[in-house]
């Protein structure tokens, strides 16, 4: 059996039924990942507060980032709201803003 032949051989409704697994499954990837990302931050930090390496500029970044992405992530929530999106679009354009900055981080300390 073909892709063709398969989606020509779904039930009426069946994408309309299978739309909140769809969302469920995207946010746990997205829970999975971001989860993977902070813990990393969090432990490359730790150890480097541990060791003594952590310069001052890494240390006011650690504070000061978390306003500044939450405003972010408010904005872009509101702005997609405000946009006429579902409540699901919002909440994918207020954790785009924190996913980013968890994965940047990960990154520049991975260096």
């Amino acid at each position: 059996m073909t892709k063709r032949s398969a989606r020509a051989a779904m039930p009426p409704g069946y994408a309309e039924m299978m739309a909140p697994w769809m969302l469920m499954t995207e946010m746990w990837r997205f829970q999975y990942e971001t989860s993977a990302a902070a813990a990393e931050v969090i432990l490359r930090r730790s150890l480097l507060a541990a060791t003594g390496a952590m310069s001052l500029q890494e240390a006011v970044r650690m504070v000061l980032e978390k306003p500044a992405t939450f405003s972010s992530s408010l904005e872009a929530m509101a702005s997609a709201l405000a946009d006429g999106a579902a409540p699901q679009e919002a909440l994918r354009a207020a954790a785009a803003p924190m996913s980013r900055r968890m994965r940047a981080n990960a990154a520049r300390l991975r260096r």
